[in-house]
């Protein structure tokens, strides 16, 4: 369809006479793994984690923009013990053990989240990730998790004081 050409008759409609320019950009992921999923369905799942369950709809849809899509397979490997972390994951759909010597420790589902506390302190992971079943993540980095927070003081405050209270439960 001719999408520009319906965009200017549209403007011409509504009272535009001259000058009217429509441009219409496509892009095409690189693959079928980096295509984003509906932002809805990303954004009621990103309200269950504790993290930012304080955030607003604005503040959400900030932290959504920055992250990215992963689509893993069954028993694929996240990341693994030792490896620097440097993201924080989100299990949007399916399902992620966190695993040490092959012994299970804990297991994430929608809404969980993983390795939070590597958004404010790159350290090494502690045990590895498998996906037990197909898998849908959003991967926040912490380079542009910091930006964010740069970015809005308030919602670095909230989620600064949820992940400092997170980090106390740790050492003590």
């Amino acid at each position: 369809p001719d999408v520009p050409g319906r965009l200017i008759g549209l403007a011409n409609r509504r009272g535009g006479r001259d000058n009217s320019t429509a441009v219409c950009v496509q892009f095409q992921a690189e693959s079928t793994a980096e295509m984003q999923m509906p932002t809805r369905q990303c954004l009621e799942t990103l309200r269950k984690v504790p993290l930012l369950q304080f955030c607003t709809y604005r503040e959400l849809i900030m932290i959504h923009e920055v992250a990215r899509f992963r689509s893993l397979g069954p028993n694929e490997l996240l990341f693994y013990e030792g490896q620097q972390g440097r993201s924080a994951t989100v299990v949007i759909n399916g399902t992620v053990a966190l695993e040490r010597k092959g012994q299970t420790l804990a297991v994430a589902e929608a809404g969980g989240c993983i390795g939070e506390i590597s958004l404010v302190r790159s350290m090494p992971r502690s045990c590895d990730a498998r996906t037990l079943e197909a898998t849908e993540l959003l991967v926040i980095d912490r380079d542009r998790f910091l930006q964010i927070l740069k970015q809005d003081t308030e919602l670095g405050s909230k989620l600064s004081w949820y992940l400092l209270k997170r980090m106390s439960r740790l050492v003590g």
